[in-house]
């Protein structure tokens, strides 16, 4: 790096709009974003359920309570 003249410029992640290899930004509102985001949550969600040393019964009440919970139904998360 001795060899080139470069400047650091620090922005904080809030103000990245727009996803890049380093800070991974999404905008939130993209309609073409939600899908991808839903997916990608999905796909970590079925990666921990496999991953948990949890039985059938306290997974089905798990998925129960969560199915009550106005908070974990909500679209905003």
């Amino acid at each position: 790096l001795l060899g080139y003249d470069f400047e650091l410029i620090y922005t904080p992640g809030k103000q990245i709009v727009f996803a890049d290899a380093l800070s991974r930004a999404v905008p939130l509102h993209d309609a073409q974003n939600v899908g991808s985001i839903q997916l990608d949550v999905e796909v970590h969600v079925d990666m921990i359920k496999e991953s948990l040393p949890v039985t059938d019964r306290k997974s089905k009440r798990i998925a129960e309570e969560t199915a009550k919970d106005e908070i974990l139904q909500s679209r905003e998360l």
